[in-house]
């Protein structure tokens, strides 16, 4: 596991570059295929730590925490601490922060300019920053791995990749193959090694899921050769669900109540910077299927146009929508209604409402600020959320016409 949080943003950049440049190669159909090893492979993310391993931090042992959506626990000493050091600095003109389930803890002047939750916790103290956050993530995976299936492919996606942790990838499979979990396939395929075991996943994922377009169009890119049969399953199902937020889910489910709920949100922001570099199926062997000129009325038109409508009206996410569209415009939609409907999709990724609260970062406001954003993608997918978060800002601006 990352033994600090500032790595995820990285990966989650990289990922979101990398999501543009092959967002243009799906527009124009030349979609280069996916590798079979998870992105960024063993050494991308090596600095993860390992749960069974985390460095002992006398000052923040894990607590029992009171009930409640928001769980507030920390360490006594840890709190004494914060506030011993509250007079002397404060007397210098730091600013004050509420640590949620700690209490107010003054930090450098000038440390952090205007903070997310991950740069708040570079600025504390190590006990209360660092060392503690390598703790809850331990405390996490630790639950994980005493929870049901899911939740111990969770562990194993959060710590899979890392370099000296690698084998433990192994586990994935066995874990796919003991369980009809369609999510555990698709993490398994996610973290397979090069060779037999990924199309053993992709077949798994089709077995447990078949009316799910997403593991037909990765078990097609996987299997060119198999392209008139597979396309004739894409086209009988129903949805495409690559399950984004499964991860987020499993880790809010899971989350020890000893865990400062101050500490919450950077491990929040750490696994979504996970489900961000997941590998998204090539549609190189679909597009090309789905080649113009489509004969009206042919056989092929119509497979493309129902693997088109799965796309666009039962896509979790994004990019299966103008995946759809670009498909949709050769099948079933002329050019010009795809255009209007992939302009109001785009009217979707206007920047969100404030995530957190830059004057106090790891307040229990703010945890909970972050904590609704969280539980909203986990709840409603990605383009649920996106259109809440919409109809949110189309009611405010209403309500401030007034």
């Amino acid at each position: 596991m990352r033994p600090w949080p500032a790595a995820g943003r990285v990966a989650a950049v990289a990922a979101l570059l990398a999501l543009g440049a092959w967002l243009w190669s799906a527009e124009t159909g030349r979609l280069a295929p996916e590798p079979d090893v998870a992105p960024g492979g063993p050494a991308a993310v090596a600095s993860r730590p390992q749960p069974g391993a985390a460095p002992t931090v006398d000052r923040l042992p894990p607590e029992a925490a009171p009930s409640g959506a928001l769980a507030l626990a920390t360490s006594l000493p840890a709190a004494n601490q914060a506030q011993a050091e509250a007079p002397s600095r404060a007397k210098a003109g730091a600013p004050v922060w509420d640590l949620c389930g700690v209490g107010r803890m003054p930090v450098p002047s000038g440390a952090v300019a205007q903070p997310g939750p991950e740069q708040a916790l570079a600025a504390l103290p190590p006990h209360l920053g660092r060392d503690a956050w390598v703790q809850a993530y331990a405390a996490l995976a630790t639950a994980l791995d005493a929870g049901p299936p899911r939740w111990r492919a969770a562990a194993l996606m959060l710590r899979g990749s890392d370099a000296t942790g690698w084998p433990q990838a192994l586990a994935l499979p066995e874990l796919a193959r003991a369980s009809d979990d369609p999510v555990v396939a698709m993490w398994a395929l996610q973290r397979c090694d090069l060779g037999a075991s990924c199309l053993e996943m992709a077949e798994r994922w089709t077995q447990v899921e078949p009316q799910n377009l997403a593991p037909w169009v990765d078990l097609l890119a996987r299997q060119p050769q198999r392209r008139g049969e597979l396309i004739t399953r894409m086209a009988a199902a129903t949805r495409f669900d690559r399950h984004e937020h499964a991860l987020s889910q499993a880790v809010l489910e899971a989350m020890p109540a000893g865990v400062a709920s101050y500490l919450q949100p950077a491990l929040w922001i750490d696994v979504i910077g996970v489900e961000a570099a997941m590998a998204m199926p090539a549609f190189n062997a679909v597009f090309d299927h789905c080649r113009e000129p489509l004969a009206p009325g042919s056989e092929r038109m119509q497979a493309c146009a129902a693997v088109a409508r799965t796309l666009v009206e039962r896509s979790d996410g994004f990019v299966g929508v103008r995946l759809g569209l670009r498909l949709a415009e050769r099948s079933y939609l002329g050019k010009a209604e795809a255009a209007t409907r992939r302009k109001a999709l785009d009217t979707l990724l206007a920047p969100p409402d404030e995530l957190f609260d830059r004057e106090q970062p790891l307040s229990c406001a703010g945890v909970a600020r972050t904590r609704a954003w969280v539980e909203q993608r986990a709840r409603l997918g990605e383009l649920g959320a996106l259109r809440a978060q919409a109809a949110q800002r189309t009611a405010s601006a209403a309500s401030g016409s007034r």
